[in-house]
Order: structure tokens, then C-alpha cells, then sequence
């Protein structure tokens, strides 16, 4: 038994033409299809089809090759602003520049009028009604991507400004107890509350972090630029993670070259930079090792100054390099479990040192420590009539990225440090 025949499929095409015996027989060629049962709307004036393609759905349009190629462009762009529809673009010739150009100003395809038959117009119209409308799916996805992307955020930005108040409390509340004021405690129950407190410091760490990646992803985050002498910081630096260091029974130590400018920076977020990374090569350098904190000026570096920080540590793999300031990246499996951490730390880091218009890289390799760097430009004092000396930032202002040289891995510019 022979299966019944498949419906004519509708088509609805827009034909702009400058002749209307070739707008005819390319009515012809379309009623020629066979399966389709095509509906022709064919105007000599770009205005009117314009407006008839903004006032009704069309499957495609199509410029037919009697329509002069500065008029085709035209019309093209006019067709593109009035409807999303593919637009099918017949030339006079095999020319191919001509084609070139009306695919560069998105001409769904173009085909040489001689070429023209019902196969070949199927063919074409076929390709180009599929192509838009995976295009259009592609778009809708995205769109709804977005979407829920800003409604993750928003829900994550509200979740943390939520969680820390209670948070703080109660490590305020351990405090109490840990310093005796609510009666004596015993040994164990000093050490465990000690835990305790440790522990909502880490999780007050890990909620300011999220709060920092949403406020970077909405461009939110500000900076407060000011001339930063990081020369006099470093010590202070140090100093606050000297405990830990002791801690640990590692030496660190700073040196900065004497006589260095200010830096244009915001103070509390360089802090958190050198911060984190003091605090990642504390965590990855065994006892006895050494970690340096530098601050100092290099040729390769004019107009900014060069924050680096080596350890002695266990180092990282060159390959693992290039992805170790991606987001959620640990370098080993186990580092998240065993040394805390969400891993975004980096990542944020170089979102920081991008606002400022500056680079950050890392030269490491496996069991000879790791150095990481960062630039910050220098401070140059606003003349009288320029804007006030402190200016803020957004990620909105940060600069393209720079280029890198073999063996070093970062964003940006990379050094000998």
C-alpha cells in the first residue's frame, strides 16, 4: 500500500526587484518546487517591502539580480532592520566579490542569477530558513542563559548578605565563651572552641569571596584609587601573616627598592590580593622553607611597579600554569579539601589587577617553588585643571589584555621577576 503523500509545505517569500519580468520568472522557478506551494510577494519599491516585512511573517525574502548592487546593500540592510527573516541575494554574475560583500552584511546566501532553477532555489531556501531558525534557538538559549545566570547571582549575592549576619554572631558568641567570660573552661573545650571560631572565619572568607565574584560579574565592584605607597605597606603585610608563618615554621620576609613612587591603587583590595597570594604560598611551602614578598621596578614594566611573591614550596606543574587563575580551578584534586578554600581566590585576584590596568602572571615548576607577580601603575599627580586625584574604577574600565612571553603564564604582559 503506498503511503499517502506528505502535504504541500507553505512558504511565504518576499521578492524585491527592479524588473518585473524577472520578478515573474522567478515566481515561475518558486511555483516550480515541488512539495511547496510558495506565496510571492513582490514589490519594485524598498520602502513598501520593507514595511511588508515588518507587518507580516515571512519565511525569506529574496533580492532579485535586476536590483543594482549599491540598491541590493541597501535594501539588504533595510530588510535586516525591518524583520528577522533570511534574506536569499541574487547577483548579476559569477563576480565573487559581489557576494563577499553581500554575505559581509548578512545576506543568508547569494547565488549567481544563470544558477537559478527550482533545485537550486529549494536548496538555498532550505539551508537558509534552517540555518535562521537554529540561529534563533541559539539566540533564545542564550537569552534564558542569561537569565538564569543574573538570577543565580542575584540569589547568591542575597544568600550571603543573609548568612553573615547570624554567622558573626555566633563567632562573637564563641568568642565569648573562648575568653572565659561566661566561666572556666577546660583544655579540650578551649582548643574546640578554638576550632569552632576558625571555622566561621574560613566561612566568613568563603561568603565575602562570593560576594566579591558577584559584584565583579555585575561590574559593581568600585575601586578607591589613591596614591599607595607599597613600599611602606609590605611591612604591614607581613606582619599579619607572620603568625601563621611562625605557625608553620616558615621565614617571611619583605624587601622593597628604596625610592619608589606611589602606586595608583585602592589600598583594601591590593591588600587582599597580596593577602591571598601570601597566604596560598604559605599553604604550599613546607617547614623551613621561605617566602618573599618584593616590591620594585622593572624595564619591561615602564610606568608601573612590580609586586611579587616567591615561595620554596612544592611548586606547580608548567602545564597546570594555564589555568590556575581560571575560576573554581584547584591545582590538585585534594588542595580544596585538605587547605580550604573555594578555589576562586586567584581568580579574583586577577580581576582586581585588571581594574587597576595591570597584569598578573606565575612562574613555577614542579618541586622548585612558584613566583607570582603583579603590576599596578604608578601614580601621576592630576595637574590643576585635571579631574581630583582619587578616581573610581569599575570592571567597565579594564583594558584589553597584552600578550604574554614563553615560559611565564598570566594575564596579560609577563616578566622576568
Amino acid at each position: 500500500m503506498t503511503p499517502p503523500a506528505s502535504p504541500p509545505q507553505p512558504l511565504s517569500v518576499l521578492v524585491y526587484h527592479a524588473s518585473p519580468m524577472d520578478a515573474h520568472l522567478l515566481w515561475l522557478k518558486l511555483a516550480g518546487i515541488e512539495g511547496w506551494t510558495p506565496e510571492c510577494f513582490a514589490f519594485e519599491d524598498v520602502d513598501q517591502a520593507a514595511a511588508a516585512l515588518a507587518r507580516r511573517t515571512m519565511d525569506a525574502a529574496i533580492i532579485d539580480h535586476s536590483v543594482p548592487q549599491a540598491e541590493a546593500l541597501r535594501a539588504l540592510e533595510r530588510f535586516r532592520e525591518a524583520a528577522d527573516a533570511p534574506v536569499l541575494v541574487l547577483t548579476a554574475s559569477d563576480h565573487e566579490q559581489a557576494a563577499v560583500e553581500m554575505m559581509m552584511a548578512g545576506a543568508a546566501d547569494c547565488m549567481p542569477c544563470h544558477a537559478v532553477s527550482s533545485s537550486s532555489l529549494q536548496r538555498a531556501l532550505t539551508n537558509a530558513t534552517e540555518q535562521h531558525r537554529l540561529s534563533q534557538a541559539i539566540r533564545e538559549y542564550h537569552t534564558e542563559l542569561e537569565r538564569r545566570q543574573t538570577e543565580a547571582r542575584r540569589t547568591i549575592h542575597t544568600l550571603a548578605h543573609e548568612l553573615k549576619t547570624p554567622l558573626m554572631s555566633a563567632r562573637e558568641l564563641l568568642a565569648v565563651v573562648l575568653d572565659g567570660l561566661a566561666g572556666p573552661l577546660a583544655p579540650p573545650q578551649e582548643e574546640y572552641l578554638g576550632l569552632a571560631v576558625e571555622s566561621c572565619d574560613q566561612l566568613h572568607a568563603c561568603i565575602n569571596t562570593l560576594l566579591d565574584v558577584t559584584r565583579l560579574e555585575t561590574g559593581k565592584l568600585t575601586l578607591q584609587r589613591q596614591p599607595t605607597h607599597l613600599a611602606e605597606l609590605t611591612a604591614r603585610w607581613v606582619a599579619a601573616m607572620e603568625p601563621l608563618a611562625d605557625e608553620k615554621g616558615i621565614h617571611l620576609r619583605h624587601d622593597a627598592e628604596p625610592g619608589l613612587p606611589p602606586a595608583d591603587a585602592d589600598q583594601t583590595r591590593i591588600a587582599q590580593v597580596v593577602t591571598n597570594l601570601l597566604s596560598n604560598a604559605l599553604k604550599f611551602t613546607p617547614a623551613g622553607g621561605e617566602v618573599t614578598l618584593r616590591v620594585h621596578r622593572r624595564r619591561e614594566h615602564p610606568g608601573c611597579l612590580v609586586v611579587s611573591i616567591h615561595d620554596t614550596g612544592r611548586g606547580i606543574p608548567h602545564p597546570l600554569l594555564n589555568r590556575i587563575f581560571d575560576r573554581l580551578y584547584q591545582a590538585r584534586p585534594s588542595d580544596d579539601a585538605v587547605l580550604g578554600g573555594v578555589g576562586m581566590g586567584l581568580s579574583i585576584c586577577k580581576e582586581l589587577i585588571a581594574l587597576h590596568g595591570g597584569d598578573i602572571w606565575a612562574k613555577s615548576a614542579s618541586g622548585h617553588g612558584s613566583t607570582f607577580a603583579f603590576t599596578l601603575p604608578i601614580h601621576v599627580p592630576a595637574a590643576p585643571h585635571d579631574v581630583p586625584m582619587q578616581r573610581n574604577t569599575t570592571d567597565e574600565d579594564r583594558p584589553g589584555g597584552r600578550g604574554r612571553q614563553e615560559d611565564f603564564v598570566g594575564v596579560g604582559r609577563a616578566a622576568q621577576v
